[in-house]
């Protein structure tokens, strides 16, 4: 049983070594250039993301980003409604936000009004569970962190999400590893970081370097979790859960690079959704989308470094499972989504 989310983004068509491995049921473009198969790129990562953290997903594409990686309203609109009143939606996937203004009034509190934040309650009324950005503050020395949380997030019945990383609680003066290149040795400070668990599409899991840890052994004395440094402030809508935001991925010439923002952290949550709206499913229960919600605050962990709920997928849906008196897992791993610092 799978759960149907709508990736409203920039993509259309994925690469074909992916489309051999995912359920994809449909595509729609709304900003006129169904011959391009992602305008920006973005949408993409945010698929193969998704698709690391859950299998229990039937991708459907709504493209509403243009190549200048903008997004009108008109298109966002039609993409939403598209996906609410029309197919057979569980979850809306946005990673990405919205600034703009009705009638000469800033969309930048949940009380003014606003169509795009009406679209989305509309649709999670209809039992539509949707997952939004909160978005990226300008991280420069000349700026202040102090933008708030974007459109449709500052909903309060949207999965606001912001992004988080670890980091590696020993200094360099506490302890060194000694590392051998070649002839010779050296000794390299902790290192906090992600990895592979093997296979390049399974989930990337965190590893914080010396004092004894390796990729086989616990590393979670030395690991804790910040928040990361270009969220947005928590208001005027608070964030409701943190979840990665920062990935190791490879540019178009083959060289390593790492892409961040709370986007690649919306489908980590997204994932955490589906898992537990395919168990829902599969069990004829009816999936809430703020029960769902709840689950995800109730069963977070506050970061050890900054302000804010790290998300804990395995601990939502034991959640969920137990007040319906059912048994669930994850179908890709049993921990919290590679949260478990090993």
């Amino acid at each position: 049983m799978n759960a149907s989310v709508a990736i409203i983004d920039s993509v259309y068509n994925l690469p074909e070594e992916f489309e051999e491995h995912i359920d994809s049921d449909r595509t729609e473009d709304f900003v006129g250039r169904p011959g391009l198969d992602d305008t920006t790129g973005h949408g993409t990562t945010v698929s193969n993301i998704l698709y690391a953290f859950s299998r229990n997903v039937e991708f459907n594409f709504y493209r509403a980003v243009r190549e200048t990686g903008t997004v009108l309203q008109r298109d966002l609109l039609k993409a939403i409604g598209r996906a609410h009143q029309t197919h057979d939606t569980d979850i809306i996937n946005l990673s990405l936000g919205y600034d703009h203004s009705h009638d000469g009034v800033s969309c930048d509190m949940p009380n003014e009004p606003c169509k795009v934040r009406e679209a989305a309650k509309r649709a999670i009324d209809d039992g539509i569970t949707v997952v939004a950005a909160a978005g990226n503050a300008d991280e420069s020395d000349e700026a202040e962190n102090d933008e708030g949380v974007c459109c449709p997030a500052l909903l309060n019945e949207v999965i606001s999400v912001g992004g988080m990383f670890p980091v590696c609680t020993a200094t360099a003066e506490e302890e060194h590893t000694s590392t051998t290149v070649g002839p010779n040795t050296r000794m390299l400070p902790p290192f906090a970081g992600w990895i592979h668990t093997g296979d390049p599409s399974e989930v990337i899991s965190p590893l914080c370097t010396g004092l004894g840890c390796s990729p086989t052994e616990n590393c979670g004395g030395n690991l804790a979790i910040t928040e990361w440094g270009g969220n947005v402030d928590h208001e005027p809508s608070e964030i409701d859960v943190l979840a990665p935001g920062t990935f190791p991925l490879r540019n178009l010439d083959g060289e390593p690079d790492i892409t961040e923002g709370t986007s690649f952290a919306v489908p980590v949550v997204t994932a955490v959704v589906a898992e537990i709206t395919a168990f829902l499913k599969a069990h004829d229960e009816a999936v809430l989308p703020t029960q769902i919600q709840a689950a995800l605050a109730n069963t977070a962990e506050e970061v050890q470094h900054g302000d804010g709920l790290y998300l804990q997928g395995a601990s939502a849906l034991k959640r969920i499972s137990s007040r319906k008196d059912l048994r669930g897992n994850f179908t890709r791993r049993p921990d919290d989504l590679g949260f478990d610092h090993t």
